[in-house]
């Protein structure tokens, strides 16, 4: 604290009255929800207290330092801790009230003390105790209040302990109990870990529970000495216990300014593998950890790791401010990972990777698992939504993120094979957010949150999946450099501190306008607003104008529904929707935007702008395009919308694809093959229209195309089980699209190197086997039969990709008994 504060100086003793003896405390609480019950304290009714009466805590004391010490006891029965936090707070405005967040921990007696020095003119004055005039605990929101009849001043610092303990709780959240099994001795083996977010850093500890209130921490972590802990920041030193000579106490560093819910230790016998420092990385010590009979399998992640991290540092222009990096595999997690700062736990299968049985998809999940945590470093730790509002930015920002750093990691200069990942996620992506956005219940990104039970609902798709398209979104419209520089400036200035998106909207804005990407009257906000704040995504329908000089080309937005008797969406609803082209005429193709605006908006824009505007719903391209051009809108899938045409422009795009698919982009493949089936299925097209479409595929040779194709086919299979000649007609349709390509994919046992490549192959064996391709069958039960008739079975080795597949068919084969 600053020598110049004038201090004053309190202790109070204060403990929850019994719900019999008050109405301020609620009388439906179990006692395991309450501080201690018992105080000769009486409370008051008359003192008028300024204690927020909702979720949320006032802003009259602000924490600025934490100094947290726990002692575990991790062993059946006890399962407890004991502990005391010496908060330091600063007041910002006069206030009686004391109020905080806790759940589930017990205060001792005389357990909560606060102290500051009475007078300036004799700083060394007597402390002088002081009881509260009143104390309630609210369990429906987690708070808890002790009113004081002298009041915290304005700009006075001030130090409260309190000394509490609790139990470690077998919920995976808070400060909980996980366990496994030790291999060699068949012991139980105990360990206690941390999950905080998004609300239960007081589950641990009384704190200021909200994201914006961030501190420093100081902890201290007590326990028995055959254990190790680990927290945020490298351990200080360790000091021997002379009332327990078998425990130890670890005092770790004072860490950066963060939020609560990014506070983490963990007690446990695990083992680490240290990474060794990539080229140009700075010293930061990195380390995986997790029980010793699995440690062998943490390599890949430990590789990984700072290669990402590296790369985030690069990409952000943000040097990472701790000095270490833990990663840490927990037995029991409710999550796959969270992102501590500088100690990230993850769910086993999530970091685990081995080297024989681990698939392809293992090794993407977990590569994008811990690239998505890393990420979190800087977009959620080094600044931090404000509210839970805007934790869409955290997620989509990750997840969008660590295909960047993955699509880094895989597509070297001169790699053989090219992960394409960047566009691998865009689908996967999308093949969420349609089906999920097109329902009436779903909800914007940005969702306002009342009470904070509400938060684990939109830890969801739509945080995640559109969250990260959005960006993808706006990357593209403002160009991969512009978009960087815009991120960077934004990161930087609000590090260690809180931001809202609009924060980031101005910073984006700013880089656009300076570069001359966005047109001198359009802001980020004005576009990213409209598709963040409400619901759903649009469908454009195009309507060409043949015969005309001008070729015109009409275009109509409007949200796009799935469920037939909810078509008629809501009029008022519209988009900023950045409108890039490809045509089988390169003299229209172009990826630079042409913005399609709200119709409520176009008056605003000035005449300067209108050459990036669609005006009245339509464009004259004039020249460039002739009647016998097809032309696609939303090129590599650069904007959240389905796309309709009129019916000679799907025609020759039909057309384009049975005489040379590639001819047409390969996400653009992607997506009319997703819109026309849809189309067909709402009867907005006929099925003939899709079936003609869908003739091509049997050409096509990339896996993201297939992919899209046959996640529609497995949708249409689901609906037609069941409805006899016409189920077996669809089956032997879907059979003749499988066999060409099929036939040209190598035996299961024959290994491929490139990453697609391997997809592609697990994709076709499941999908023709699922639809009874003869020779894919066939093929699957020899393996089988081979595996079975080897002499070793351990030696006879079924590739990862294919082994669930191998196993799943000839268990639904005639040839096995059921």
């Amino acid at each position: 604290m600053h020598k110049s504060t004038v201090f004053l100086a309190f202790i109070v003793s204060l403990v929850l009255v019994s719900p019999s003896t008050s109405d301020d405390v609620n009388p439906t609480v179990k006692s395991d929800a309450n501080p201690a019950v018992q105080s000769d304290t009486k409370p008051s009714t008359a003192i008028k207290s300024d204690v927020v009466a909702n979720y949320r805590l006032p802003r009259d004391l602000i924490p600025m330092h934490y100094d947290l010490t726990i002692f575990t006891d991790v062993k059946e029965p006890e399962f407890k801790f004991d502990g005391i936090v010496t908060i330091h707070l600063i007041c910002i405005q006069k206030t009686r009230d004391l109020v905080l967040h806790m759940n589930n921990l017990t205060l001792a007696h005389d357990s909560i003390t606060r102290l500051v020095k009475q007078g300036i003119a004799n700083p060394s004055e007597e402390l002088i105790p002081v009881q509260p005039v009143s104390h309630k605990y609210d369990a429906e929101n987690e708070i808890y209040s002790a009113t004081f009849e002298t009041p915290f001043i304005t700009n006075q610092e001030y130090t409260v302990e309190i000394a509490f303990n609790g139990v470690l709780n077998e919920g995976l959240s808070g400060f909980y109990r996980s366990s496994y099994t030790n291999r060699a001795t068949n012991d139980t083996e105990w360990l206690a870990t941390t999950q905080f977010e998004s609300i239960d850093a007081r589950r641990a500890f009384p704190c200021f529970d909200e994201p914006a209130m961030k501190s420093t921490f100081t902890i201290s972590m007590g326990h028995p000495k055959h254990l190790t802990s680990i927290s945020n920041m490298p351990l200080e030193r360790s000091m021997d216990i002379p009332s327990k000579p078998d425990w130890v106490l670890n005092v770790f560093q004072k860490s950066v300014p963060m939020s609560t819910y990014l506070v983490a230790f963990i007690i446990s016998n695990f083992t680490y593998r240290e990474s060794k420092p990539s080229k140009d990385f700075n010293d930061v010590k990195f380390r995986t950890w997790a029980r010793k009979e699995v440690i062998d399998q943490v390599d890949f992640a430990a590789e990984s790791g700072p290669e990402f991290l590296n790369f985030f540092e690069r990409y952000f222009n943000i040097r990472y401010p701790l000095p270490k990096q833990d990663m840490v595999a927990i037995p029991d997690f409710s999550a796959g990972a969270m992102e501590n700062w500088g100690l990230i736990t993850y769910r086993e299968s999530s970091l685990l990777y081995d080297n024989v049985r681990s698939s392809i998809h293992n090794e993407y999940s977990i590569a994008n698992t811990v690239a998505h945590e890393l990420a979190h470093q800087w977009f959620g730790n080094l600044v931090t939504m404000k509210w839970w509002t805007d934790l869409w930015l955290n997620e989509g920002f990750a997840t969008y993120m660590a295909a960047q750093a993955l699509d880094d990691k895989y597509n070297k200069p001169g790699s053989k094979h090219s992960w394409k990942l960047l566009d691998g996620e865009a689908l996967s992506n999308i093949l969420l957010i349609f089906p999920l956005d097109s329902l009436s219940s779903s909800h914007p990104v940005s969702v306002p949150i009342g009470n904070p039970s509400e938060i684990s609902q939109i830890f969801d798709a739509i945080s995640y999946r559109k969250g990260s398209f959005l960006i993808r979104m706006m990357n593209k419209f403002l160009s991969p450099k512009v978009f960087q520089q815009g991120v960077s400036k934004y990161l930087d200035k609000y590090s260690y501190g809180n931001a809202e998106q609009d924060d980031l909207w101005a910073s984006l804005t700013e880089a656009g306008h300076r570069a001359k990407i966005l047109p001198k009257d359009l802001t980020v906000k004005r576009i990213m607003d409209s598709w963040t704040l409400q619901t759903g995504y649009p469908v454009v329908d195009v309507v060409r104008e043949y015969g005309t000089e001008k070729n015109t080309i009409k275009f109509n937005q409007k949200r796009f529904l799935a469920l037939p008797d909810l078509k008629r969406s809501d009029s008022s609803q519209c988009w900023w929707i950045p409108l890039t082209f490809t045509s089988s005429n390169d003299k229209l193709t172009s990826s630079k935007p042409i913005w399609l605006p709200c119709d409520q908006q176009k008056s605003e824009l000035s005449v300067h702008d209108q050459h990036d505007i669609v005006v009245n719903d339509q464009m004259d391209l004039n020249a460039g395009l002739e009647d016998n051009d097809w032309l696609i809108i939303n090129r590599d899938m650069n904007a959240l919308i389905r796309v309709n045409y009129d019916d000679k422009n799907w025609d020759m795009i039909i057309n384009q694809l049975i005489s040379n698919h590639t001819k047409i982009p390969t996400l653009n493949r992607v997506q009319v093959i997703m819109d026309v089936m849809e189309f067909s299925k709402l009867n907005i097209l006929k099925y003939s229209k899709a079936f003609d479409l869908m003739s091509y595929i049997h050409k096509e040779t990339e896996y993201l195309p297939w992919r899209s194709a046959l996640n529609t086919l497995y949708s249409m299979d689901n609906l037609l089980k069941r409805t006899g000649p016409t189920y077996e007609y669809f089956q032997a349709y879907v059979r003749n699209l499988l066999a060409t390509q099929f036939s040209t994919q190598p035996e299961i046992r024959s290994s491929l190197e490139g990453y697609e490549e391997r997809l592609h192959k697990t994709q076709l064996y499941s999908a023709a086997c699922h639809f009874n391709l003869p020779e894919c069958v066939n093929r699957v039960q020899a393996e089988y039969k081979a595996w079975k008739q080897s002499k070793s079975l351990d030696s006879y080795v079924i590739p990862a990709d294919m082994m669930y597949l191998t196993y799943y068919v000839f268990v639904l084969s005639s040839q096995y008994p059921r």
